[in-house]
């Protein structure tokens, strides 16, 4: 529970590396909970549990009738020599027995399941991303065919003006027209004071279109510097996408902190000095006879290394190591 609870708490706090303002009490306020929730287990949970002595080891009815009525013969006879090996043993026998092999495979299944991850596609959802056949997608598909692919996605380009900077806004919105991609830019609206300018792009492509994505950071990092004017592209769409790379930028960041914070998750490590058995409910390599019964049978590595074997039940006599 310790363990589990400290991964989760870390991982949440890991989104602070993301500094982003609503993401960071989003990962504060689930790591306290979770905190809370391994200190409660911790504490007051025990605490309860010792109100109720040994009254809840007793065998309840409904145990007592499953194990009389339902479960009754379903028992196979099994010889005794194999009641005392157990499965989990068994598949650490042959583990140990075939550790290149174990490995291989291991790692091949963890990259087949990676694969997927190279075409992720981070973004907003939209109607468009609704199941077919919903009043949601029924909506969007009649609004973009009428109005085009591009009518949810409105680029909103707001500008710092006076009024010698008239033929400079005119110039802006003729390049914005002439970008690839673009469908129709709306003239401009020069605000009361004319102290501002704006207006509105729409482009060919949807929300979800990853040429929308690239069509905004074109108009960012190409288009509005070279107008000669303090210009923004801005509304939702726009800030869909600068959230998006954002969050691709830092997600390695993310995951390899948090990664890293996690290992190792285990306690007990390194082994406490002048003490000749580590720590209990922790894996340690240990040199021990093959024949105990507290430990899975000894096996001998590639590398020509003394037998070793892996136990969670410390017993005196055996020499640690963190081999």
């Amino acid at each position: 529970m310790l363990t589990a609870g400290t991964t989760v708490v870390i991982g949440m706090l890991g989104l602070l590396v993301l500094r982003q303002t609503l993401l960071n009490g989003v990962a504060i306020a689930a790591a306290a909970t979770v905190a809370m929730t391994v200190l409660a287990s911790l504490t007051l949970l025990p605490a309860l549990l010792g109100f109720t002595g040994l009254r809840l080891a007793r065998p309840s009815r409904l145990n007592t009738f499953l194990a009389r009525r339902v479960f009754r013969g379903a028992r196979t006879p099994v010889r005794s020599a194999e009641k005392k090996v157990h499965p989990a043993e068994r598949w650490a026998r042959v583990v140990q027995g075939h550790p290149v092999l174990a490995a291989v495979l291991a790692a091949a299944v963890i990259v087949i399941l990676a694969v997927p991850a190279l075409s992720i596609k981070l973004s907003m959802p939209d109607e468009s991303a609704q199941a077919r056949g919903t009043m949601g997608y029924a909506s969007y598909a009649t609004m973009a065919q009428g109005f085009g692919p591009g009518f949810d996605a409105p680029l909103i380009v707001a500008a710092k003006v006076t009024s010698a900077d008239r033929p400079a806004l005119a110039s802006l919105r003729g390049a914005i027209e002439g970008t690839p991609g673009i469908a129709e830019v709306t003239p401009p609206v020069i605000s009361r004071d004319g102290q501002a300018a704006l207006m509105i792009a729409y482009p060919t492509t949807g929300e979800q279109d990853a040429a929308t994505n690239a069509l905004v950071n074109r108009l960012e990092d190409t288009v509005l510097p070279r107008s000669g004017l303090t210009a923004y592209l801005t509304g939702p769409n726009a800030a869909n996408v600068s959230f998006t790379n954002l969050i691709g930028e830092r997600l390695p960041l993310l995951i390899g902190g948090s990664a890293t914070a996690r290992w190792p998750s285990g306690g007990g490590w390194p082994p406490p000095r002048g003490s000749s058995r580590p720590p209990r409910r922790s894996w340690w390599w240990c040199s021990c006879p093959s024949t105990s019964p507290r430990t899975s049978r000894s096996s001998r590595s590639a590398w020509g290394w003394p037998p070793r074997c892996w136990s969670t039940r410390p017993w005196s006599g055996w020499s640690w190591s963190r081999r």
